[in-house]
């Protein structure tokens, strides 16, 4: 502790401030990366969503997701995905997973084996139920329909839990496994009902019925 407290975090020149040498304990001493990978994180999640998007644009680039200057659609997609991501990683480097679903053609993305394997029997019939429940919501991201009704998170939720648990009684924590996987090709992904709002309906169908002709 720089000041001899319990307090684990400072600015720069807090911490200028406040170390004294002779408060060091040489005895047993470590880096010790994971403290310091907890600290990158909470580094991260202070950024303000811009900001952090636009920290995230060098490893996107590298790692082929994203050109090194991106549409101004690309970047405002980047705004929301990032949004969502912030509080999942504790490295920039680990957001191009998280990311790259949201930058591929429907037909090319990627679904992993383990997402793969991990599919239960009832998977064709989630992703059918799921087809049917979307398709009448008309629109894509921000698209008002009448009546107040447009492609959001809020009614994607409402009729995908109508559908599936209520509908096939399909457990919550275990009814939204396939869809996770059409629509990011991964066990692990970001908020399912946000990612699906920001892909749009027709990517979102598209990935859904993609799985679902594969079973």
């Amino acid at each position: 502790e720089a000041d001899g407290t319990e307090r684990e975090i400072f600015t720069f020149d807090e911490f200028v401030e406040r170390f004294d040498w002779g408060k060091i304990n040489p005895a047993g001493a470590i880096f010790n990366l994971d403290k310091l990978n907890w600290l990158n994180g909470h580094y991260i999640r202070e950024l303000e969503v811009g900001d952090f998007a636009t920290r995230l644009l060098p490893f996107l680039h590298a790692d082929g997701v994203l050109e090194a200057h991106p549409s101004l659609p690309e970047l405002g997609r980047l705004k929301l995905v990032a949004e969502l991501i912030q509080t999942r990683i504790t490295l920039l480097s680990e957001a191009t997973p998280l990311v790259k679903p949201f930058y591929v053609e429907d037909d090319d993305l990627d679904i992993a084996d383990d997402a793969r394997k991990d599919l239960k029997d009832n998977a064709k019939d989630v992703l059918a139920a799921a087809i049917t429940a979307l398709e009448p919501i008309s629109g894509s991201l921000g698209t008002p329909l009448g009546e107040g009704v447009e492609w959001t998170a809020e009614r994607i939720e409402q009729e995908l839990r109508a559908a599936i648990v209520d509908g096939l009684g399909v457990k919550p924590r275990l009814a939204f496994g396939p869809l996770r996987t059409a629509v990011s090709g991964q066990k692990i992904s970001p908020p399912l009902f946000e990612s699906m709002e920001i892909l749009g309906k027709a990517a979102t169908i598209n990935r859904l019925k993609r799985l679902h002709d594969e079973l």
